[in-house]
């Protein structure tokens, strides 16, 4: 009965190191963040947005085709549809040294405080 026990033991252990060792050499899949600011340009030659906030402080983001878009009124929307002066919130991933939006659009809607009775 021991040497069973032992034997269990030792294929439960032989399990577990063997799954960490697959799970270490997935790759890493990217962090999403968000930034919520203004936008202070958009450029679509460069492809890219700089957006800044109210801490004044500011990111460059690159857009590429699998970037969406969407409006106040939560259309979708294009690059072309975004100007100056709108304020927005961009979730994004770091490649390297660049910050790659993958939506960028309204500021997500605060949740509204319930009356009190």
């Amino acid at each position: 009965m021991k040497s069973l026990i032992a034997a269990l033991s030792l294929v439960a252990v032989s399990i577990a190191f063997t799954s960490a060792s697959f799970a270490a050499d997935k790759p890493e899949k990217p962090k999403d963040h968000a930034f919520t600011g203004v936008i202070v340009s958009v450029d679509a030659t460069a492809c890219n947005v700089v957006v800044k906030n109210k801490k004044d402080d500011s990111k460059t983001f690159t857009v590429n085709d699998k970037t969406k878009y969407a409006t106040v009124d939560k259309k979708d929307a294009t690059l072309a549809d975004l100007k100056a002066g709108d304020k927005v919130m961009v979730q994004f991933v770091e490649e390297g040294d660049k910050l790659i939006a993958k939506k960028i659009g309204p500021p997500a809607a605060g949740k509204k405080k319930e009356e009190k009775k």
